[in-house]
């Protein structure tokens, strides 16, 4: 018996950049019925046949401007029931990714304005993984210049800025409240003549294809996964259309890390010491041991032991296992590859080895880390 055709209104501006991301998910989902049809009803707009409709996907709008009594899902940060990335996880990824790769003073470059609660939310994960990690966080929004003259503009902020980056010791991981900021940051380090990501390494919370990778060295950024948000999304409205009680916010972890050039190595103080880690990272499947690396960087083994004592705080064999097991967790985070793919990624000679080794250092088997 073919299914009652179902009519799905979407109330939001489809040519916003995060919701032309959104949409796919919305029409995977809508496919996958095979009943459903889908409508745009822009903000403002009357819905032309109210009795058609039997759910409504909203965003930018208020509830005044939905369907009345009819089912509705938001997909932004201000209405319930609702579907959205979690802010406090990408803030919180965008620290942990700082501090992988060697940075331990840390820069967030926060938005003046209070009316915007996002910037805050990845504030509060950035400051909260920093925290876990036994690291403090400086936060800069309004300089001594905008204070003394009790007037913003943005060449102030920008010199506000550099005097503080120039002032603290580096090398410097910093974020900022959104890619606008992080653009910014970008122009102070530039004009300041700070190397990136020599001397401070950036991320950008959220992913721009407008800006991030266009700037010169491109900036990496959290890949929120917005094509999931828009598949939950209407599944959750699929559910609530059918009388079932869905729950009042769904949140969307990030979906990986784009690294680009302003993280693309880790820091570590010492210039050969930097080459020799990230020569293990860049060789996890040859797997190579001390000896390998002494002959390699023309050094003595004792040499070697010593200055990665001094400069990186882990034997080179502790740093392959650090670099093995942070690889694994982001391959099984980001992405479905069978467990034995990911050992040999990671240069494990068989399941058994990886499985050993990560419950070692996680507390938790790689198929439970996944889940």
């Amino acid at each position: 018996m073919q299914k009652k055709s179902m009519g799905v209104a979407l109330t939001f501006q489809p040519d916003t950049p995060w919701l032309r991301e959104v949409f796919p998910g919305i029409v995977q989902y809508a496919e996958e019925q095979k009943n459903w049809q889908l409508a745009f009803h822009l903000p403002k707009s009357h819905f032309d046949s109210p009795s058609e409709i039997d759910g409504v996907l909203a965003a930018g709008v208020p509830t005044s401007w939905t369907q009345p009594h009819c089912p509705v899902v938001y997909l932004d940060q201000n209405n319930h029931p609702r579907v959205i990335t979690d802010n406090r996880k990408a803030g919180a990824d965008a620290c942990a990714h700082l501090i992988e790769r060697g940075y331990r003073t840390l820069l967030f470059f926060q938005t003046g304005d209070q009316k915007d609660i996002i910037p805050f939310i990845r504030e509060e994960g950035f400051r909260a993984q920093a925290k876990e990690n036994g690291l403090e966080v400086t936060t800069f929004d309004v300089g001594p210049r905008t204070v003394q003259k009790r007037k913003w503009t943005q060449e102030d902020q920008i010199a506000d800025l550099a005097d503080l980056l120039l002032s603290l010791p580096g090398p410097v991981g910093a974020t900022a409240c959104n890619p606008d900021h992080i653009q910014r940051l970008h122009t102070v380090c530039m004009k300041a003549g700070l190397g990136i990501p020599d001397e401070i390494g950036i991320i950008s919370p959220t992913e721009s294809t407008v800006i991030l990778p266009f700037l010169h060295p491109g900036i990496s950024s959290i890949h929120h996964d917005r094509h999931r948000i828009g598949y939950e999304a209407a599944r959750l409205l699929d559910q609530q259309i059918q009388g079932q009680r869905i729950p009042d916010t769904t949140m969307i972890s990030p979906k990986e890390i784009i690294v680009r050039g302003s993280t693309d190595h880790r820091v570590v103080g010492d210039p050969l010491c930097e080459e020799i880690v990230n020569y293990i990272w860049d060789h996890l499947e040859q797997a190579p041991n001390t000896d390998e690396l002494a002959k390699k960087f023309h050094l003595s083994e004792r040499t070697l032991y010593r200055r990665f004592a001094s400069h990186v705080g882990r034997t080179p064999s502790e740093e392959l296992r650090h670099a093995r097991i942070e690889t694994a967790k982001r391959l099984l985070k980001t992405t479905s590859l069978p467990l034995i793919d990911i050992a040999l990624e990671c240069g494990y000679g068989g399941q058994s080895q990886f499985n050993r080794d990560f419950k070692y250092v996680t507390g938790k088997t790689p198929g439970r880390f996944r889940t």
